[in-house]
């Protein structure tokens, strides 16, 4: 079974709540605050995994660029 890689921006709450726990873009040197999540699965050692991301608006419109898909609200 393959998944496609999804995106999703996150709800005004939502970033004020991981602001305040001090989160931010998890690609590497970015520091600025998470604005989406994606979604990514992948198969390893025969299993179905899935890799979630919180990053930034910046780094959000790349993943979405490059897998070429929306960005959903």
């Amino acid at each position: 079974m393959k998944r496609d890689p999804r995106a999703r921006r996150l709800a005004a709450g939502e970033i004020t709540a991981l602001t305040r726990l001090g989160e931010h873009c998890d690609t590497r040197r970015c520091r600025q605050p998470v604005a989406i999540v994606t979604w990514w699965w992948f198969r390893r050692h025969g299993q179905m995994r899935i890799s979630e991301r919180f990053i930034c608006e910046d780094h959000g419109q790349e993943f979405a660029r490059r897998h070429h898909l929306e960005i959903e609200p």
